[in-house]
């Protein structure tokens, strides 16, 4: 897990993006500070997998397979471990960043938590 923390405008995200295109792993952008609730930031999340697995089908000229993952909005962090199981069959070297870290502390722990267990599994 990297953590960029620092006052405003001093080229954390530029170098955060640098880096992931260096590396060429596709990656999402989570501004927490957008997402109210604690559903919000889940669904934000799982939209956002969701998008890049699509788009990656959509560059090879192929449809999203109809899985039923793709289909729902999670709404507890359990529907949201099932939906990062699916994108990371295609999505192997995918990253998730956190921009304006939310209120929310204690949940990104247990998100971080699922999200861990999804690369590994």
């Amino acid at each position: 897990m990297i953590v960029a923390h620092g006052t405003e405008a001093t080229g954390k995200t530029s170098v955060i993006k640098a880096l992931l295109q260096v590396d060429k792993a596709s990656f999402s952008w989570i501004s927490c500070n957008e997402c109210v609730t604690i559903k919000h930031l889940i669904e934000k999340i799982a939209t956002s997998c969701v998008e890049q697995t699509r788009r990656l089908f959509q560059r090879d000229g192929q449809d999203l397979p109809e899985l039923p993952a793709f289909q729902i909005r999670p709404d507890s962090i359990t529907s949201l471990h099932e939906q990062l199981q699916s994108c990371a069959v295609y999505l192997p070297k995918h990253v998730l960043v956190y921009t304006t870290y939310p209120y929310h502390e204690n949940l990104l722990v247990d998100i971080d938590t699922v999200i861990v267990r999804y690369w590994i599994i």
